[in-house]
């Protein structure tokens, strides 16, 4: 047995990151509380209880992953584009305390920024199979008085997602999505923040792929203004990240696919759906004052901090009525030159 075994089975060490230079996993102390108060858990929140961290090397846990039996328990992830409530799903679906809820881990990001680096370990095929394996497992691990856990990786990490699909456990995926007016809509409401971030996906993503960086650079070229060659990019962002959610499909033994219209007109119905494609358990009815609470919330904000559907829709038709145009001639482009 692995001095490391604790580590491995017990939901108080999560797993927070890998250097793959240094070939070392790097594992916190935590706690149920901790990680249910804190929107991601990507380091943007403290997740440590004494900020003590505890390195494990690839050789150990790789060792300890090939000694495990294949369990019947399966992968169950949350998989979505940007800015489509996925969030707010993830956390309604741990409001009855029988579900733990990993929200965009960063070692999960870690790996696919190696991915995306094409790092030598992510070419070293078996290898690189165990490291998923063995990351994607340590978000199984929840506390004795709850039923499941799941994960919802950040939609920077979808790119290793197929990879880590190819493992014997079985699969579970629900995949939330929106139409492309509604994802640039979603970009140019969220300001210099959520587009700098959608470019910075597009540059991750096109490292794996030359056909996005010759379409990017081809936009870059086109004679049209900031907020047109914006727009034009953020739809190549967006096929990206739909040849993604189709390669996941493809190779998940169970996918459910939800939009996040579906999810705000139809909450509980959504949650209940939801939780059936997942195998977890999930009582809507016992929710019912927290899910109107957690509905009229930011997701994302550690702090309390209101969020109105009516607020979004006029921040929304604002948005279109200002560029509505641009908007619409992004789009054309998009059908003409990526479906």
């Amino acid at each position: 047995m692995s001095k490391y075994s604790e580590l491995f089975t017990d939901p108080e060490w999560f797993l927070a990151a890998f250097d793959a230079d240094n070939a070392q996993f790097s594992f916190i102390k935590t706690s149920l509380p901790t990680l249910r108060n804190a929107p991601f858990h990507d380091g943007r929140s403290n997740l440590s209880v004494n900020g003590a961290t505890t390195k494990v090397s690839l050789d150990e846990a790789m060792s300890w992953q090939q000694s495990q039996l294949v369990t019947a328990t399966p992968n169950r992830l949350l998989i979505h584009v940007s800015f489509c409530g996925s969030t707010l799903l993830a956390k309604a679906l741990g409001l009855d305390g029988r579900n733990l809820a990993y929200q965009e881990p960063q070692v999960l990001i870690d790996l696919a920024n190696l991915k995306a680096g094409r790092h030598a370990i992510s070419l070293l095929g078996n290898v690189w199979n165990h490291i998923l394996s063995f990351s994607f497992g340590q978000f199984k691990k929840h506390w004795t008085d709850q039923r499941a856990a799941f994960v919802k990786p950040s939609n920077w990490a979808n790119n290793i997602v197929p990879d880590a699909l190819n493992t014997p456990s079985p699969s579970r995926c629900v995949i939330i999505d929106f139409d492309i007016e509604s994802y640039l809509v979603a970009n140019l409401r969220g300001g210099q923040k959520r587009l700098g971030y959608s470019l910075e996906l597009l540059n991750h993503l096109a490292r794996q792929n030359q056909s996005d960086k010759v379409l990017a650079e081809r936009v870059e070229r086109m004679p049209l203004s900031p907020i047109q060659k914006v727009l034009h990019l953020l739809t190549i962002t967006f096929d990206a990240q739909q040849r993604c959610l189709t390669e996941i499909a493809g190779r998940a033994d169970s996918v459910f696919w939800l939009s996040k219209k579906q999810l705000l007109r139809s909450p509980r119905e959504s949650l209940a759906n939801v939780a059936d494609a997942l195998n977890i358990e999930f009582e809507a009815s016992g929710t019912r004052p927290q899910l109107a609470t957690l509905f009229k919330t930011n997701a994302k904000a550690e702090a309390p901090l209101e969020f109105s559907l009516r607020e979004e829709s006029a921040r929304n038709s604002y948005v279109l009525t200002e560029f509505g145009g641009d908007i619409s001639q992004a789009i054309q482009w998009y059908q003409a030159t990526l479906i």
